[in-house]
């Protein structure tokens, strides 16, 4: 009778081990992402972050829910891959607000004429990106300008109109970053 509650102790806990591994270790592929945002056109590309190989899927009208159409889905061939390209993207950001071990937000270095924020998001063998902020610098000369920090105007949801979602509102950015993290 001990051996078999220890026998079933043992599986009860490899189980429940082997349960809350496996989000990390997920493999999508593209024609999975495909479906589950209901696109209707694939738009992949073969693309290498930082030296390392990956299909990159962007959004084409989700026919499930319109959060999808503002990721930018980095597809690897393994967990390995995504985290090896993850590692590098950090010279990406001219300044990097938030970062942890699956997840980094920030400024993006290199950008022309716009001050653009990002938050970029790895699991299994994908990494999604999503711009929370886009500043545009038109019309600014660059060697003149004192500003340290983008200028953000404001949104429709500091309006008395709520009728029109304003897809740049912090709030709703803020909203499709944790509807990513929640569906994937």
């Amino acid at each position: 009778m001990k051996k078999k509650n220890i026998l079933f102790g043992t599986i009860a806990v490899c189980l429940l081990l082997s349960a809350c591994r496996v989000p990390a270790n997920r493999t999508y592929t593209t024609d999975a992402i495909a479906r589950m945002c209901g696109f209707e056109k694939e738009r992949g590309r073969d693309f290498e972050m930082d030296g390392v190989s990956c299909v990159n899927l962007r959004a084409s009208n989700s026919t499930t829910d319109e959060r999808f159409n503002f990721m930018d889905f980095y597809i690897f061939d393994s967990v390995q891959d995504a985290k090896k390209a993850f590692e590098k993207t950090t010279d990406w950001y001219r300044e990097i607000k938030e970062d942890g071990s699956d997840y980094r937000k920030g400024w993006l270095a290199g950008v022309c004429d716009a001050d653009v924020e990002s938050y970029e998001y790895l699991t299994g063998n994908m990494i999604i990106t999503v711009e929370t902020q886009v500043v545009s610098c038109w019309g600014e000369n660059p060697e003149t300008s004192s500003r340290s920090e983008p200028i953000v105007t404001s949104s429709s949801e500091d309006t008395e109109d709520s009728s029109e979602v304003d897809y740049w509102s912090q709030s709703y950015r803020e909203d499709v970053v944790k509807f990513m993290r929640k569906t994937f």
